[in-house]
């Protein structure tokens, strides 16, 4: 007998006294078992090398992608407190501009929609400044330190009256016009068809397309309008600063209406400066003024109510 007993993993031959080994047999089946055990040790040693190479590698590009990660939220977060400090900066400069500024409402200017629009009525309202009586006419301002320190051997004073910047060097007895800052001119022309070199009239009326003219100026007639929406508009030529628009009108019928006076700076959309109302029979004529203080394109009256017929006459426009 070769061998009475084997080892419990490879099969190797155990031998007790009685047993009669073999080189053939007993040894070299041992090796042989050996051997192919190792080769298949190496094997899978090296795909597990491999494995762990491919791992560290994995893990490497990991830590490299996590590390630009982190950068990035740097950057990010740099970003972002760099922008809450511009923000705050805006914050604060938008303060102070405001305070600077202060409330548009306490303008004691009639536009008070901007400070634009007020700057500009200011503008408007100090008249032409080479038609000051002063030897400065650089400013406002300068004209009247130059009454106010002026000659004359009295006491100056300085008033508003009538449209004019007035002062006195006699204590108030005479009064010398120094400033024009009220010279209303009127735009609209006397038309004797609906249209002119200043601009062109038109209606909805029905049936009173031809004669819409006659409702503007002191053309001598008048556009009575009946429907809702009805209206008698303007166009002018070139657009053109207004301070104010009026117009005349009387209620011939038995009901009571409403007609209100608007413009349009971009000849689209119509601003209304507010709503009059008329009382059913009354004939008396009556003139309604609106301030504006805009440069339009058109300008128009329109009657707000259903009910009522409205005679508009003399719709002016002034500068």
């Amino acid at each position: 007998m070769s061998h009475t007993n084997s080892t419990a993993n490879l099969g190797l031959p155990q031998f007790i006294g009685s047993d009669k080994p073999t080189w053939l047999g007993d040894v070299n089946g041992a090796f042989s078992a050996i051997d192919s055990y190792a080769g298949t040790n190496d094997a899978a040693v090296a795909a597990a090398a491999s494995d762990a190479t491919s791992a560290i590698s994995q893990a490497s590009a990991a830590v490299s992608t996590a590390n630009n990660a982190n950068t990035t939220a740097g950057n990010a977060s740099t970003a972002a407190n760099n922008a809450v400090g511009v923000a705050n900066n805006a914050v604060a400069i938008a303060g102070t501009v405001d305070s600077k500024v202060g409330l548009l409402a306490n303008l004691h200017t009639t536009d008070r929609t901007s400070i634009v629009n007020a700057i500009n009525e200011v503008k408007d309202a100090e008249g032409d400044l080479t038609q000051l009586t002063t030897t400065d006419k650089t400013s406002l301002v300068a004209a009247v330190n130059e009454v106010a320190q002026g000659g004359g051997g009295g006491a100056q004073s300085v008033r508003y009256d009538s449209g004019y910047i007035q002062y006195s060097t006699d204590g108030g007895n005479t009064w010398i016009n120094l400033i024009n800052v009220s010279t209303p001119v009127q735009l609209l022309p006397v038309m004797t068809s609906n249209s002119s070199a200043v601009g062109t009239a038109s209606t909805t009326v029905t049936g009173q397309s031809a004669n819409a003219y006659q409702a503007i100026d002191g053309s001598g007639g008048f556009i009575q309008l009946g429907n809702q929406n009805d209206n008698v508009t303007f166009t002018f030529a070139t657009p053109q600063y207004i301070q104010s628009m009026s117009c005349k009108y009387e209620n011939n019928s038995a009901n009571s209406g409403t007609f209100q006076m608007e413009y349009t700076t971009d000849g689209i959309t119509w601003m209304s400066l507010g709503s009059v109302a008329t009382t059913g029979g009354d004939t008396t004529v009556y003139t309604e003024n609106k301030n504006v203080n805009y440069t339009v394109q058109a300008i128009r009256v329109v009657k707000t109510s259903a009910a009522s017929n409205i005679k508009i006459s003399e719709i002016e426009a002034f500068n």
